[in-house]
């Protein structure tokens, strides 16, 4: 879609749920409902689908989201499919060769470093 895409945030004072897509030069807030207020998503494009994949986020106080979503560009939809574990500090990134969107490692709530890597 040539786009940027921008999901969650935090301030001093609260965490976001907003979307927001760069395209042509000018942003625009997208009204479509989609993952819950978070800090820190992963986010992948997976350019064979021409889907952007989201996992996870930070929620201040509370534990590590681990939740997995798909923007088509127009919308949110929940992927319900059994995933990583919560996490904090991992990375995502698309592999194009081999059509899959890669997670590894990050922190799990306490601390205890993870070395795993997810597909």
């Amino acid at each position: 879609h040539d786009a940027l895409v921008v999901v969650g945030g935090s301030s001093p004072t609260a965490s976001t749920s907003e979307t927001w897509i760069r395209s042509g030069g000018h942003w625009r807030q997208v009204t479509s409902p989609g993952p819950s207020t978070r800090a820190e998503p992963l986010l992948a494009y997976a350019s064979d689908r021409a889907r952007v994949v989201l996992f996870g986020g930070d929620r201040g106080d509370s534990p590590p989201l681990s939740d997995t979503w798909e923007w088509d560009g127009a919308r949110w939809q929940r992927v319900d499919t059994v995933g990583p574990p919560m996490r904090s500090g991992a990375a995502m990134a698309y592999d194009a060769r081999r059509r899959r969107v890669v997670l590894f490692g990050g922190t799990r709530p306490g601390g205890a470093e993870l070395d795993d890597t997810w597909e």
